[in-house]
Protein backbone atom coordinates (compact mmCIF):
# COMPACT_ATOMS: atom_id res chain seq x y z
CA UNK A 1 0.00 0.00 0.00
CA UNK A 2 1.53 3.37 -0.99
CA UNK A 3 1.84 6.35 1.34
CA UNK A 4 -1.24 8.17 0.01
CA UNK A 5 -3.51 5.13 0.56
CA UNK A 6 -2.23 4.67 4.13
CA UNK A 7 -2.98 8.31 4.90
CA UNK A 8 -6.58 8.01 3.60
CA UNK A 9 -7.17 4.84 5.58
CA UNK A 10 -5.93 6.46 8.79
CA UNK A 11 -8.21 9.48 8.25
CA UNK A 12 -11.22 7.14 7.73
CA UNK A 13 -10.50 5.19 10.95
CA UNK A 14 -10.14 8.36 12.98
CA UNK A 15 -13.41 9.73 11.53
CA UNK A 16 -15.30 6.55 12.47
CA UNK A 17 -13.84 6.63 15.98
CA UNK A 18 -15.03 10.21 16.43
CA UNK A 19 -18.56 9.29 15.31
CA UNK A 20 -18.73 6.37 17.77
CA UNK A 21 -17.44 8.52 20.59
CA UNK A 22 -20.03 11.21 19.85
CA UNK A 23 -22.88 8.65 20.01
CA UNK A 24 -21.65 6.96 23.19
CA UNK A 25 -23.15 7.84 26.63
CA UNK A 26 -21.22 10.15 28.92
CA UNK A 27 -18.67 8.49 31.20
CA UNK A 28 -19.82 7.10 34.54
CA UNK A 29 -19.43 9.40 37.54
CA UNK A 30 -16.47 8.84 39.82
CA UNK A 31 -16.93 6.20 42.50
CA UNK A 32 -16.90 8.92 45.17
CA UNK A 33 -20.04 10.60 43.72
CA UNK A 34 -23.32 9.33 45.33
CA UNK A 35 -25.81 7.67 42.96
CA UNK A 36 -29.09 9.51 42.27
CA UNK A 37 -32.17 8.20 44.20
CA UNK A 38 -34.51 6.14 42.04
CA UNK A 39 -38.10 7.39 42.24
CA UNK A 40 -40.53 4.76 43.59
CA UNK A 41 -43.79 3.89 41.87
CA UNK A 42 -46.97 5.21 43.52
CA UNK A 43 -48.21 1.64 44.07
CA UNK A 44 -45.12 0.87 46.19
CA UNK A 45 -45.84 3.95 48.29
CA UNK A 46 -49.44 2.77 48.81
CA UNK A 47 -48.22 -0.64 50.01
CA UNK A 48 -45.77 0.99 52.42
CA UNK A 49 -48.62 3.04 53.87
CA UNK A 50 -51.02 0.08 54.06
CA UNK A 51 -48.72 -2.61 55.48
CA UNK A 52 -49.15 -1.90 59.19
CA UNK A 53 -52.93 -1.47 58.96
CA UNK A 54 -53.54 -4.43 56.64
CA UNK A 55 -54.59 -7.68 58.38
CA UNK A 56 -54.32 -11.31 57.31
CA UNK A 57 -57.54 -12.89 58.66
CA UNK A 58 -57.78 -16.62 58.04
CA UNK A 59 -57.75 -17.07 54.27
CA UNK A 60 -58.86 -13.49 53.68
CA UNK A 61 -57.99 -9.91 54.49
CA UNK A 62 -59.00 -6.90 56.56
CA UNK A 63 -57.86 -3.39 57.43
CA UNK A 64 -57.73 -1.26 60.58
CA UNK A 65 -59.82 1.86 59.99
CA UNK A 66 -59.52 3.94 63.17
CA UNK A 67 -57.12 4.55 66.09
CA UNK A 68 -59.32 2.54 68.50
CA UNK A 69 -58.35 -0.77 66.87
CA UNK A 70 -61.46 -1.48 64.81
CA UNK A 71 -60.89 -3.67 61.74
CA UNK A 72 -63.36 -3.99 58.86
CA UNK A 73 -63.63 -7.09 56.66
CA UNK A 74 -66.25 -9.24 54.91
CA UNK A 75 -68.76 -11.30 56.88
CA UNK A 76 -67.88 -14.31 54.74
CA UNK A 77 -64.24 -14.01 55.88
CA UNK A 78 -65.00 -14.27 59.62
CA UNK A 79 -67.97 -16.64 59.07
CA UNK A 80 -69.40 -17.70 62.46
CA UNK A 81 -66.26 -17.21 64.55
CA UNK A 82 -66.33 -14.86 67.54
CA UNK A 83 -62.57 -14.34 67.89
CA UNK A 84 -59.68 -14.20 65.44
CA UNK A 85 -55.90 -14.28 65.66
CA UNK A 86 -54.66 -11.86 62.99
CA UNK A 87 -51.31 -10.78 61.57
CA UNK A 88 -50.59 -7.38 60.09
CA UNK A 89 -48.74 -6.77 56.85
CA UNK A 90 -45.87 -5.51 59.01
CA UNK A 91 -45.65 -8.93 60.70
CA UNK A 92 -47.25 -8.15 64.07
CA UNK A 93 -49.84 -10.49 65.61
CA UNK A 94 -53.12 -9.36 67.19
CA UNK A 95 -56.20 -10.94 68.77
CA UNK A 96 -59.57 -9.44 67.86
CA UNK A 97 -63.23 -10.03 68.73
CA UNK A 98 -66.06 -9.88 66.20
CA UNK A 99 -68.27 -7.07 67.54
CA UNK A 100 -70.83 -7.03 64.73
CA UNK A 101 -71.65 -8.58 61.39
CA UNK A 102 -74.05 -7.64 58.59
CA UNK A 103 -74.25 -10.85 56.59
CA UNK A 104 -76.72 -9.54 54.02
CA UNK A 105 -74.35 -6.77 53.01
CA UNK A 106 -71.23 -8.89 53.71
CA UNK A 107 -69.60 -6.70 56.35
CA UNK A 108 -68.03 -7.58 59.69
CA UNK A 109 -66.35 -5.40 62.31
CA UNK A 110 -63.65 -6.64 64.70
CA UNK A 111 -62.08 -4.94 67.74
CA UNK A 112 -58.42 -5.62 68.57
CA UNK A 113 -57.72 -6.45 72.20
CA UNK A 114 -55.27 -4.54 74.38
CA UNK A 115 -53.66 -1.14 74.06
CA UNK A 116 -50.87 -1.96 71.61
CA UNK A 117 -52.87 -1.09 68.50
CA UNK A 118 -51.81 -0.98 64.85
CA UNK A 119 -51.70 2.10 62.63
CA UNK A 120 -54.89 2.66 60.70
CA UNK A 121 -56.13 3.86 57.33
CA UNK A 122 -59.15 6.17 57.55
CA UNK A 123 -62.11 5.71 55.22
CA UNK A 124 -62.20 8.05 52.23
CA UNK A 125 -65.20 9.44 50.37
CA UNK A 126 -66.28 6.89 47.74
CA UNK A 127 -68.83 9.35 46.34
CA UNK A 128 -65.91 11.56 45.25
CA UNK A 129 -64.50 8.84 42.96
CA UNK A 130 -64.67 9.09 39.18
CA UNK A 131 -64.64 6.31 36.56
CA UNK A 132 -61.11 5.97 35.22
CA UNK A 133 -59.46 6.99 38.49
CA UNK A 134 -56.57 4.62 39.39
CA UNK A 135 -57.07 2.36 42.42
CA UNK A 136 -55.03 -0.33 44.18
CA UNK A 137 -56.43 -3.58 45.64
CA UNK A 138 -54.47 -4.89 48.64
CA UNK A 139 -55.00 -8.45 49.82
CA UNK A 140 -53.89 -12.05 50.07
CA UNK A 141 -54.95 -13.56 46.71
CA UNK A 142 -54.56 -17.34 46.59
CA UNK A 143 -52.57 -17.14 49.86
CA UNK A 144 -49.60 -15.35 48.29
CA UNK A 145 -49.01 -13.42 51.50
CA UNK A 146 -48.60 -16.67 53.42
CA UNK A 147 -45.31 -17.20 51.59
CA UNK A 148 -43.42 -14.01 52.46
CA UNK A 149 -45.80 -12.30 54.91
CA UNK A 150 -46.35 -9.32 52.61
CA UNK A 151 -49.79 -8.44 51.20
CA UNK A 152 -50.14 -8.46 47.41
CA UNK A 153 -51.22 -5.45 45.38
CA UNK A 154 -52.90 -5.08 42.01
CA UNK A 155 -53.38 -1.86 40.07
CA UNK A 156 -56.48 -0.93 38.09
CA UNK A 157 -59.05 1.78 37.70
CA UNK A 158 -62.59 2.58 38.79
CA UNK A 159 -64.99 1.13 36.22
CA UNK A 160 -68.36 2.16 37.70
CA UNK A 161 -69.92 3.44 40.91
CA UNK A 162 -73.09 2.78 42.93
CA UNK A 163 -73.65 -0.78 41.66
CA UNK A 164 -75.88 -3.02 43.79
CA UNK A 165 -75.05 -6.74 44.02
CA UNK A 166 -76.59 -9.65 45.90
CA UNK A 167 -75.15 -9.39 49.45
CA UNK A 168 -73.28 -6.19 48.57
CA UNK A 169 -74.91 -2.81 47.96
CA UNK A 170 -73.39 0.43 46.70
CA UNK A 171 -70.29 -1.15 45.18
CA UNK A 172 -67.27 0.37 43.49
CA UNK A 173 -66.56 -1.67 40.35
CA UNK A 174 -62.90 -2.02 39.40
CA UNK A 175 -60.71 -3.89 36.91
CA UNK A 176 -57.97 -4.24 39.54
CA UNK A 177 -57.55 -8.01 39.94
CA UNK A 178 -59.58 -9.31 42.91
CA UNK A 179 -59.33 -13.03 43.64
CA UNK A 180 -60.02 -15.44 46.53
CA UNK A 181 -58.04 -14.10 49.48
CA UNK A 182 -58.58 -10.45 48.54
CA UNK A 183 -61.93 -10.53 50.34
CA UNK A 184 -62.06 -7.95 53.12
CA UNK A 185 -58.93 -6.12 51.98
CA UNK A 186 -58.91 -2.42 51.13
CA UNK A 187 -59.43 -0.82 47.74
CA UNK A 188 -57.32 2.34 47.87
CA UNK A 189 -56.64 5.41 45.80
CA UNK A 190 -53.00 6.10 44.92
CA UNK A 191 -52.85 8.76 47.64
CA UNK A 192 -53.74 6.16 50.29
CA UNK A 193 -57.48 6.63 50.87
CA UNK A 194 -59.58 3.50 51.60
CA UNK A 195 -62.58 3.81 49.27
CA UNK A 196 -63.92 0.26 49.52
CA UNK A 197 -63.58 -3.28 50.86
CA UNK A 198 -63.02 -5.90 48.17
CA UNK A 199 -65.62 -8.65 48.32
CA UNK A 200 -66.81 -10.14 45.03
CA UNK A 201 -65.71 -10.86 41.49
CA UNK A 202 -67.74 -11.35 38.32
CA UNK A 203 -67.37 -14.99 37.33
CA UNK A 204 -68.26 -17.11 34.36
CA UNK A 205 -69.13 -20.81 34.50
CA UNK A 206 -68.61 -20.93 38.27
CA UNK A 207 -64.83 -20.38 38.10
CA UNK A 208 -63.70 -18.71 41.33
CA UNK A 209 -61.17 -16.38 39.73
CA UNK A 210 -61.16 -12.84 38.44
CA UNK A 211 -62.56 -12.32 34.95
CA UNK A 212 -61.98 -8.59 34.69
CA UNK A 213 -64.60 -7.08 37.04
CA UNK A 214 -64.36 -6.89 40.81
CA UNK A 215 -66.75 -5.38 43.35
CA UNK A 216 -65.76 -3.50 46.50
CA UNK A 217 -68.33 -2.41 49.09
CA UNK A 218 -67.95 1.36 49.09
CA UNK A 219 -66.45 3.26 52.02
CA UNK A 220 -69.63 5.32 52.36
CA UNK A 221 -71.72 2.15 52.55
CA UNK A 222 -69.39 0.96 55.33
CA UNK A 223 -69.69 4.33 57.06
CA UNK A 224 -73.51 4.05 57.11
CA UNK A 225 -73.31 0.64 58.82
CA UNK A 226 -70.46 1.38 61.27
CA UNK A 227 -72.55 2.77 64.17
CA UNK A 228 -74.84 -0.27 64.15
CA UNK A 229 -71.89 -2.67 63.84
CA UNK A 230 -70.09 -1.04 66.78
CA UNK A 231 -73.18 -1.41 68.99
CA UNK A 232 -74.16 -4.92 67.89
CA UNK A 233 -72.27 -6.73 70.71
CA UNK A 234 -71.43 -9.57 68.33
CA UNK A 235 -74.96 -9.86 66.93
CA UNK A 236 -76.28 -9.57 63.39
CA UNK A 237 -77.10 -6.20 61.83
CA UNK A 238 -79.98 -6.43 59.35
CA UNK A 239 -80.30 -4.21 56.29
CA UNK A 240 -83.14 -1.73 56.22
CA UNK A 241 -86.58 -2.28 54.71
CA UNK A 242 -89.78 -0.25 54.27
CA UNK A 243 -91.50 -2.15 57.06
CA UNK A 244 -95.22 -2.49 56.39
CA UNK A 245 -95.12 -1.26 52.78
CA UNK A 246 -95.71 -3.64 49.87
CA UNK A 247 -94.38 -2.40 46.52
CA UNK A 248 -95.80 -3.11 43.08
CA UNK A 249 -92.89 -4.89 41.41
CA UNK A 250 -94.78 -5.49 38.17
CA UNK A 251 -95.00 -1.77 37.38
CA UNK A 252 -92.08 -0.61 35.23
CA UNK A 253 -90.42 2.78 35.57
CA UNK A 254 -91.61 3.71 39.06
CA UNK A 255 -91.70 2.53 42.68
CA UNK A 256 -95.41 2.51 43.54
CA UNK A 257 -96.69 1.51 46.98
CA UNK A 258 -99.34 -1.19 46.63
CA UNK A 259 -100.33 -1.82 50.27
CA UNK A 260 -99.58 -0.32 53.69
CA UNK A 261 -100.13 -2.42 56.82
CA UNK A 262 -102.09 -0.89 59.70
CA UNK A 263 -99.91 0.22 62.60
CA UNK A 264 -96.70 -0.33 60.65
CA UNK A 265 -93.68 1.97 60.43
CA UNK A 266 -94.70 2.79 56.86
CA UNK A 267 -98.15 3.95 57.99
CA UNK A 268 -96.69 5.96 60.90
CA UNK A 269 -94.35 7.68 58.43
CA UNK A 270 -97.36 8.73 56.33
CA UNK A 271 -97.00 6.36 53.35
CA UNK A 272 -100.26 5.51 51.56
CA UNK A 273 -101.23 3.03 48.83
CA UNK A 274 -100.67 4.65 45.46
CA UNK A 275 -97.72 6.78 46.59
CA UNK A 276 -94.78 6.73 44.17
CA UNK A 277 -91.39 6.95 45.87
CA UNK A 278 -89.18 9.27 43.80
CA UNK A 279 -86.19 9.67 46.07
CA UNK A 280 -84.60 8.20 49.21
CA UNK A 281 -81.77 10.04 50.90
CA UNK A 282 -79.48 11.37 48.18
CA UNK A 283 -80.59 8.95 45.44
CA UNK A 284 -83.29 9.13 42.77
CA UNK A 285 -85.39 5.95 42.50
CA UNK A 286 -85.86 4.16 39.16
CA UNK A 287 -88.33 1.42 40.11
CA UNK A 288 -89.40 -0.84 42.97
CA UNK A 289 -86.41 -3.15 42.67
CA UNK A 290 -84.06 -0.20 42.71
CA UNK A 291 -85.81 1.22 45.78
CA UNK A 292 -85.38 -2.09 47.61
CA UNK A 293 -81.64 -2.03 46.89
CA UNK A 294 -81.30 1.61 47.93
CA UNK A 295 -83.09 0.94 51.22
CA UNK A 296 -80.62 -1.90 51.87
CA UNK A 297 -77.78 0.62 51.80
CA UNK A 298 -78.98 1.62 55.30
CA UNK A 299 -79.13 -0.68 58.34
CA UNK A 300 -82.42 -1.48 60.03
CA UNK A 301 -83.26 1.25 62.53
CA UNK A 302 -81.87 4.06 60.40
CA UNK A 303 -83.98 7.17 59.81
CA UNK A 304 -84.32 8.11 56.15
CA UNK A 305 -86.09 10.82 54.18
CA UNK A 306 -88.44 9.82 51.37
CA UNK A 307 -89.74 12.06 48.59
CA UNK A 308 -93.06 10.68 47.29
CA UNK A 309 -95.51 11.80 44.61
CA UNK A 310 -99.16 11.93 45.66
CA UNK A 311 -102.01 13.63 43.81
CA UNK A 312 -99.55 15.52 41.63
CA UNK A 313 -97.60 16.91 44.58
CA UNK A 314 -94.25 15.97 46.13
CA UNK A 315 -94.31 15.17 49.84
CA UNK A 316 -91.31 14.57 52.10
CA UNK A 317 -91.63 11.89 54.77
CA UNK A 318 -89.33 10.63 57.54
CA UNK A 319 -89.31 6.91 58.22
CA UNK A 320 -87.47 4.53 60.54
CA UNK A 321 -86.46 1.46 58.55
CA UNK A 322 -87.33 -2.03 59.75
CA UNK A 323 -85.78 -5.42 58.97
CA UNK A 324 -86.40 -7.08 55.58
CA UNK A 325 -88.93 -9.82 54.94
CA UNK A 326 -87.48 -13.22 53.89
CA UNK A 327 -87.92 -13.89 50.17
CA UNK A 328 -88.78 -17.02 48.20
CA UNK A 329 -88.56 -18.16 44.56
CA UNK A 330 -91.78 -20.18 44.51
CA UNK A 331 -90.67 -23.68 43.50
CA UNK A 332 -91.03 -27.14 45.02
CA UNK A 333 -88.07 -29.44 44.48
CA UNK A 334 -88.07 -33.14 43.63
CA UNK A 335 -88.30 -35.42 46.65
CA UNK A 336 -84.64 -36.41 46.38
CA UNK A 337 -82.72 -35.33 49.48
CA UNK A 338 -80.41 -32.86 47.71
CA UNK A 339 -82.08 -32.72 44.31
CA UNK A 340 -82.22 -29.36 42.54
CA UNK A 341 -84.74 -30.62 39.98
CA UNK A 342 -87.95 -28.58 40.13
CA UNK A 343 -91.06 -30.70 40.63
CA UNK A 344 -93.65 -27.86 40.85
CA UNK A 345 -93.79 -24.14 40.15
CA UNK A 346 -96.09 -22.18 42.48
CA UNK A 347 -98.82 -20.55 40.33
CA UNK A 348 -98.59 -16.77 40.42
CA UNK A 349 -95.22 -16.82 42.19
CA UNK A 350 -91.90 -15.29 41.09
CA UNK A 351 -90.67 -18.45 39.34
CA UNK A 352 -93.94 -18.68 37.43
CA UNK A 353 -93.62 -15.05 36.27
CA UNK A 354 -89.99 -15.68 35.23
CA UNK A 355 -90.91 -18.64 33.00
CA UNK A 356 -89.36 -21.41 35.12
CA UNK A 357 -90.85 -24.83 34.33
CA UNK A 358 -91.23 -28.17 36.12
CA UNK A 359 -88.29 -30.37 35.17
CA UNK A 360 -85.80 -27.49 35.13
CA UNK A 361 -82.68 -28.07 37.23
CA UNK A 362 -81.06 -25.17 39.09
CA UNK A 363 -77.31 -25.15 38.40
CA UNK A 364 -76.32 -21.74 39.72
CA UNK A 365 -77.45 -18.78 41.80
CA UNK A 366 -75.95 -15.29 42.08
CA UNK A 367 -72.87 -16.27 40.08
CA UNK A 368 -72.13 -19.46 42.08
CA UNK A 369 -72.33 -22.97 40.70
CA UNK A 370 -74.26 -25.20 43.09
CA UNK A 371 -74.70 -28.97 43.29
CA UNK A 372 -76.82 -29.46 46.40
CA UNK A 373 -80.09 -28.04 47.66
CA UNK A 374 -78.40 -27.00 50.92
CA UNK A 375 -76.11 -24.67 48.93
CA UNK A 376 -79.11 -23.08 47.22
CA UNK A 377 -80.88 -22.58 50.53
CA UNK A 378 -77.78 -21.12 52.20
CA UNK A 379 -77.40 -18.43 49.52
CA UNK A 380 -81.13 -17.72 49.36
CA UNK A 381 -81.27 -17.32 53.15
CA UNK A 382 -79.35 -14.05 52.74
CA UNK A 383 -81.82 -12.65 50.18
CA UNK A 384 -85.07 -10.86 50.90
CA UNK A 385 -88.37 -10.01 49.29
CA UNK A 386 -88.01 -7.56 46.43
CA UNK A 387 -84.42 -8.54 45.68
CA UNK A 388 -83.57 -9.97 42.26
CA UNK A 389 -81.54 -13.17 42.14
CA UNK A 390 -79.97 -14.60 39.00
CA UNK A 391 -80.45 -18.32 38.45
CA UNK A 392 -78.85 -20.65 35.90
CA UNK A 393 -81.21 -23.44 34.83
CA UNK A 394 -80.45 -26.64 32.95
CA UNK A 395 -83.19 -27.34 30.38
CA UNK A 396 -82.93 -29.78 27.48
CA UNK A 397 -79.15 -29.86 27.72
CA UNK A 398 -78.71 -26.09 27.73
CA UNK A 399 -77.90 -23.56 30.45
CA UNK A 400 -80.54 -20.82 30.64
CA UNK A 401 -80.03 -17.63 32.68
CA UNK A 402 -83.15 -16.35 34.48
CA UNK A 403 -83.64 -13.30 36.70
CA UNK A 404 -86.20 -13.80 39.50
CA UNK A 405 -87.53 -11.08 41.79
CA UNK A 406 -88.23 -12.69 45.15
CA UNK A 407 -91.62 -12.40 46.85
CA UNK A 408 -92.31 -12.60 50.60
CA UNK A 409 -92.03 -16.20 51.74
CA UNK A 410 -95.35 -15.94 53.59
CA UNK A 411 -97.16 -14.88 50.39
CA UNK A 412 -95.60 -17.80 48.47
CA UNK A 413 -96.84 -20.20 51.14
CA UNK A 414 -100.38 -18.80 50.79
CA UNK A 415 -100.26 -19.29 47.00
CA UNK A 416 -99.00 -22.85 47.48
CA UNK A 417 -101.73 -23.66 50.02
CA UNK A 418 -104.39 -22.27 47.63
CA UNK A 419 -103.02 -24.36 44.75
CA UNK A 420 -103.05 -27.50 46.95
CA UNK A 421 -106.71 -26.90 47.87
CA UNK A 422 -107.70 -26.46 44.25
CA UNK A 423 -105.74 -29.57 43.29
Amino acid sequence: MNTMLRTKALILVLSLASAVAAAAPPPAPPATQPAARVARAPVSEVLDRAAGAFMFIGGGSGVAIDPDGYVITNAHVVQGSKRWRMRSGAGKAYTADVVGRATMTDLALLKIRGEDLPPHLPLGDSDALHPGEPVVAVGNPFGLGNVDGVPAVSLGSVSALGVDRPRAWDCVVTDAAINPGNSGGPLMTTDGRVVGINGQVATRFGVRANTGIGFAISSNQIRRYLPALREAAGAEVAPGALAGATLDYDRAGEARVDKVADGSAAQKAGLRPGDVVRRIGQWDVRDSGHLTALVGRFPAGADVELAVSRDGQTRRLRMTLGAPVPGAVGVVFHRGNQSLRIDRVVPGGPADHAGIQPGDVIRGISGFRIRRRSEFQAILSNAHAGETVHLTLAREGKDIPVAVRLAPAAEIQKLLDAADKEG
